[in-house]
């Protein structure tokens, strides 16, 4: 069942320029198993497309869910080898009032 769609598109050089002025943007943006996966490119390029293609996830995740309160290094992407499977792990930050 489809709940909702949301599509985002980021540019890798917005991604760079934050990397430059924001030291804590990484721990903010992705899951710690993703920050491992992460160091194993050699290549800039290859890390910077990296770190897009995840914010682009969580930020369409927002956007299908309609929450704004998903908390984005609690958001990971589990791709299975054997299979073109993808499941999204997600937890929503819930405010009571």
């Amino acid at each position: 069942m489809i709940k909702g769609v949301g599509i985002d598109i980021i540019e890798n050089s917005r991604i760079l320029n934050l990397l430059k002025h924001q030291s804590r943007f990484l721990n903010k943006v992705l899951h710690e198993s993703e920050i491992k996966i992460l160091s194993e490119y050699a290549l800039e390029k290859k890390k910077i497309q990296f770190i897009a293609s995840r914010w682009a996830l969580k930020e369409s995740l927002v956007k299908a869910t309609k929450n704004k309160y998903i908390v984005f290094n609690k958001v990971y992407l589990n791709k299975s080898n054997d299979d073109y499977s993808i499941l999204i792990h997600f937890y929503f930050l819930f405010l009571i009032k």
